[in-house]
């Protein structure tokens, strides 16, 4: 059976399939309806939720590998970023590709100021170390503010939990990845 393939805008993808808030994390991003996180994890509890939900429910975040984003239908497991699951179900034989501008979603989650985010770490005892591009801008002013988002993006992805991220992983991150 041949699948038809839709593209969509993301206003048309939130209206067509209403996201479920992540109740497991009140600190998920991809902000939905109510303003809630909606982006569930690829491991532990998140997942197991994502994993008992009608397939055609369940939408993958992925960075397409060239720093491009978007959402597409069903749970996929190469290049995901998170999962998202919708109330509304996708009809059989259709699937779908949401091009997902990242600073605009990033513009969208900015409305978190920093100590906000650490008041509600501490509600549930939990901190967290934030990294931003500036940051990164400090030991490599000369890449762009997406060249270093992508740096961060890198940390996070090869993060060791025994070392943690230093100014040394980011300047070594970042100059494996975009050679002076």
């Amino acid at each position: 059976m041949t699948k038809l393939s839709i593209t969509l805008s993301g206003e048309a993808f939130e209206a067509l399939f209403p996201l479920r808030a992540n109740h497991l994390n009140p600190l998920a991003s991809w902000s939905g309806r109510d303003g809630d996180g909606c982006l569930f994890e690829t491991y532990g509890a998140d997942l197991e939720f994502v994993s008992a939900q009608d397939s055609r429910c369940i939408w993958t975040l992925i960075d397409s590998g060239t720093g491009k984003v978007c959402v597409v239908s069903g749970r996929r497991c190469v290049n995901r970023l998170g999962y998202l699951v919708s109330d509304t179900p996708l009809p059989a034989g259709v699937e779908v590709v949401v091009p997902i501008d990242v600073t605009d979603q990033r513009e969208s989650d900015a409305s978190l100021s920093s100590a906000a985010i650490h008041e509600m770490l501490a509600t549930q005892h939990q901190i967290a170390i934030v990294w931003s591009i500036e940051d990164v801008h400090e030991v490599r002013p000369d890449l762009t503010n997406e060249q270093a988002w992508l740096v961060l993006q890198a940390c996070k992805k090869c993060h060791d939990a025994s070392v943690g991220v230093t100014w040394d992983t980011i300047e070594i991150i970042a100059d494996d990845l975009f050679v002076v």
